[in-house]
Formats: C-alpha cells, structure tokens, sequence
C-alpha cells in the first residue's frame, strides 16, 4: 500500500503484482468507484467496456465508475501495475485477498455475494 485508505480525501495508491499467466478477476464494474492503474512492468492485458488492450510498462488505463472491466497477465513472468481508486474499491480487493487466503476456491456466489457488498457487479 502506497497511500492508504483514509491518508488521503478520496483515494487510495496500491501496487498490485500479477503472477505469470494469471487469469485475474472476473469481468466486473464498481458501482461507485473509479479506478486507474499505471503499468510498471509486463504487459497487462486490459478489456474495457468490451474493448481489449495489451499494455505494457508507462501506460495508464482509466476505469471510470460503472465501466465494465477486467485484466490479466498473459506473460510468462510477474506484472507490476500502480492501482489508484476510491477507498471502497480498495476494501474490495482487501476482502478477496482474505477470502482467497481462506478458501483458494471460493463459491461463484460467495464471490459475486462479497462484491455486491463493495459496490460492485460481477457482469461475466
């Protein structure tokens, strides 16, 4: 965590490494949060309101509130990306991360059940 949630009036800065191949989370949108992530290294393959990129280090996507998302590392090595957003939607990946230490599988709608309750849609 970079800038945690409450240091700063409405945002927080987190930097996210994504393993090799990783599928990432599914398609999702936040209700109520924007996000953006900053690209460090790798390549991050993004899907924006259905529109594919492939984004490699310096690049910037930004996902505003409501936009239907997703990412992944298709690489054979880790991805490094700098996430800014709204509090709430880093609560959200606080939570998935204690879920995913629990159960490394989670329910389908245990998932979708933890998401709604962050303000945010599954939508794939």
């Amino acid at each position: 965590m970079k800038v945690e949630p409450g240091d700063a009036d409405g945002f927080a800065v987190f930097e996210s490494v994504l393993p090799p191949a990783w599928e990432g989370p599914p398609p999702h949108r936040h209700l109520s949060d924007d996000a953006a992530f900053y690209v460090l290294e790798g390549t991050v393959a993004f899907e924006l309101d259905g529109v594919s990129h492939h984004c490699g280090p310096g690049s910037v996507v930004s996902v505003p509130r409501g936009s239907a998302h997703a990412f992944a590392n298709p690489g054979t090595e880790p991805a490094r990306m700098l996430v800014i957003t709204t509090p709430e939607a880093t609560r959200l990946v606080e939570a998935v991360h204690t879920l995913v230490e629990r159960d490394p599988e989670p329910a389908p709608q245990i998932v979708r059940a933890l998401y709604r309750a962050h303000h945010t849609e599954i939508t794939g």
